[in-house]
C-alpha cells in the first residue's frame, strides 16, 4: 500500500468514462462534441460535493499514448463536463476538486495507471483526504483493484462496463480481495449510499 495522509476531508475518487460520462466503448473520448453525461450523474456529483465530499476524477487515458486522443483537448473535455454537471444540477458553476489522468500506454508499466495507486496518492495528498471516510466509485475491475491497493472501500456502479465487471467478480477468484463494499445501479444510488454512511443523511 502506498503512503496515506491523515487528512480531514471525506473524498470521492471517481472514475470518469462509464461512471460520470457516457463511455463511447469503441473509441476514446477526445472532444466536447462527444461528451455526454450519464443521466443523473451530474446531480449525483453536486449532491456529494454539497454534502461535504471533495470530488476527484481518477482516469486512465491510454488513448493519448496510442495517438487517438490529443492531450491538449483533455482539459477542454473536463471543463465541458463541469459545465454539463452544473447545467443538469441547475447551479451556476461546478468544479471538480481535483482531476488526475494517466496518459501512458499499458505496456509502459507506469505507476499511475490504475490499478496502480499513484494518482490516488497524489490526489489524496492534495485534497488532504480523510481516507477513513473516502471511497472510490467506478465501473471497471481496475477501479476496484486500485481502491483495494490504496486501502479504501470501492463502490461498483453498473453503468458503463459495470455489469461486465459484476459478472467478472462472480467468476474470478483472483478478484475476491478487490470486491466492492457495495454495488449500485447508478452514480446517484452510489452517492446516496456513501452520504448515508458518512453523514447519516
Amino acid at each position: 500500500m502506498q503512503s496515506r495522509v491523515e487528512g480531514t476531508n471525506p473524498t470521492l475518487f471517481l472514475d470518469r468514462d462509464g461512471t460520470i460520462n457516457v463511455d463511447l466503448i469503441t473509441e476514446y473520448l477526445g472532444s466536447i462534441e462527444k461528451t455526454a453525461l450519464i443521466p443523473g450523474a451530474g446531480i449525483a456529483v453536486v449532491k456529494a460535493q454539497q454534502a461535504g465530499f471533495k470530488i476527484a476524477v481518477i482516469t486512465n487515458q491510454a488513448g493519448i499514448a496510442k495517438g487517438h486522443t490529443d492531450e491538449l483537448a483533455l482539459p477542454l473535455v473536463h471543463k465541458h463536463l463541469e459545465k454539463l454537471i452544473a447545467r443538469e444540477s441547475g447551479i451556476d458553476r461546478f468544479r471538480f476538486d481535483d482531476i488526475r489522468y494517466c496518459p501512458h500506454h499499458p505496456d509502459e508499466k507506469c505507476n499511475c495507471r490504475k490499478p496502480k495507486t499513484q494518482m490516488l496518492v497524489e490526489s489524496s495528498q492534495k485534497l488532504y483526504s480523510d481516507l477513513e471516510s473516502s471511497f472510490f466509485i467506478g465501473d471497471r475491475e481496475t477501479d476496484l483493484q486500485a481502491a483495494a491497493a490504496f486501502g479504501i472501500p470501492s463502490i461498483l456502479v453498473l453503468t458503463g462496463h459495470g455489469q461486465k465487471t459484476a459478472d467478472l467478480l462472480k467468476n474470478s477468484a483472483h478478484l475476491v480481495q478487490a470486491s466492492p463494499l457495495h454495488t449500485a445501479p447508478t452514480l446517484q444510488a452510489a452517492v446516496d449510499f456513501v452520504i448515508n454512511l458518512v453523514f447519516g443523511k
